[in-house]
């Protein structure tokens, strides 16, 4: 398998496991302590992979405010993501979420002076109108769910400024040990509001499960992640990216047995057509 065809695995490993961490916003718990338990877990997992293969984890100074830039984009991309689960539910906010490559376009054209393919135009209207639709029917049909997918709109720009922050620093440094200061950046942040706000949960299988969540979903993830943006366009890992509300809804029914309304469906088929609209255009650049 060339590094092409690898990539393009990986990226799709990686929203299967983005999708499953959706779940972990159904736990009891506050977003900060979510997040903050998160990064925990996967910066002490990004840690020992660093000294088992006795790798270097120092990072150049100059590098150092884009870096804290890209972990608090990070924070708040969680904070808003697990905030929209929670208010509305897994649905609703991976959903909204997918809007993302809308924001990578914009953020591209802004940092590349660069506009966009008509391509590019086309698919990005298409997912603002898609969601337009799902903000107009969570109005009509349960204005409770409304701060819920406005938070998932600010994940989605929050995510697809911190992709193409973390693309630039990993051009000439280790994927591991970026994610590994962009974790503890997070961890650090947060950890302050997380000890004055929240008690800690005494239910081992919340502590488990936030493992998991760190260790796999996070850390494991990331690196997927990374490593194919090191192979593809940041547009094409958004168009991937954008599989995951369908691996979280299915999840969310066999599990919590979520009922989806035919609106978010057809919203989700927009977005993720538009997304493969983009992917199809990749594949013509690169060929």
């Amino acid at each position: 398998m060339n590094h092409r065809g690898a990539a393009l695995l990986a990226i799709n490993l990686a929203a299967l496991l983005f999708g499953s961490a959706a779940l972990c916003g159904k736990l009891n718990i506050s977003p900060f302590f979510i997040v903050c338990a998160r990064s925990g877990f996967a910066a002490l997992a990004l840690l020992f992979s660093r000294l088992i293969q006795r790798q270097s984890i120092q990072f150049s100074e100059k590098l150092q405010g884009k870096l804290f830039l890209s972990g608090f984009a990070l924070a708040a991309h969680w904070l808003f993501f697990f905030a929209s689960v929670q208010m509305a539910n897994v649905a609703i906010a991976t959903v909204s979420f997918a809007s993302f490559p809308l924001f990578t376009i914009f953020f591209r054209s802004l940092m590349y002076r660069k506009s966009p393919t008509i391509i590019e135009i086309i698919a990005a209207l298409t997912i603002l109108l898609a969601i337009t639709i799902l903000c107009a029917q969570q109005i009509a049909l349960d204005p409770a769910f409304i701060p819920g997918t406005i938070c998932g709109i600010n994940s989605a720009a929050l995510f697809s400024f911190f992709s193409l922050l973390s693309q630039s620093l990993n051009r000439k440094n280790s994927r591991v040990t970026v994610s590994l200061y962009q974790n503890l950046y997070v961890f650090i942040l947060l950890l302050p509001a997380t000890l004055l706000t929240d008690n800690l949960p005494e239910d081992q299988n919340v502590w488990i499960t936030l493992s998991i969540l760190g260790v796999f979903m996070t850390a494991g993830a990331h690196q997927l992640y990374f490593f194919a943006l090191e192979h593809l366009r940041a547009s094409t890992c958004a168009a991937f990216v954008s599989l995951e509300p369908i691996y979280a809804i299915i999840l969310s029914q066999l599990i919590y047995q979520e009922v989806v309304s035919s609106t978010v469906i057809l919203c989700g088929f927009g977005i993720l057509l538009a997304s493969t609209v983009l992917l199809r255009q990749e594949k013509a650049a690169h060929n």
